[in-house]
C-alpha cells in the first residue's frame, strides 16, 4: 500500500512524498507558493505538463495530485 503525504511544509514550499511498504519514502512532487496560489511540479515529468495549479493550499494540491495515483 502506498502512503502519500506532505512533508516539510514551509511558507513557500512543500514536498509530496510516497512510501511503498518498507521502502524509503521518495519525493513525487514539489508544491510552490506563487503569486496566484500553490502550484505542483512533478518530480518525474520535465515538460510544461509537469505543472498543475493554482490551488488554495498545499493540502488541496496534495488531494488533486494524489487522486490520479490512487485511481
Amino acid at each position: 500500500m502506498n502512503d502519500v503525504y506532505l512533508e516539510s511544509v514551509t511558507g513557500t514550499m512543500a514536498f509530496i512524498m510516497v512510501r511503498s511498504g518498507s521502502l524509503q519514502p521518495r519525493r513525487i512532487a514539489t508544491v510552490y507558493l506563487m503569486t496566484d496560489g500553490w502550484h505542483t511540479k512533478s518530480a518525474t515529468l520535465h515538460t510544461r505538463h509537469a505543472w498543475t495549479g493554482p490551488f488554495a493550499s498545499p493540502s488541496d494540491a496534495l488531494a488533486s495530485f494524489v487522486l490520479p495515483i490512487n485511481a
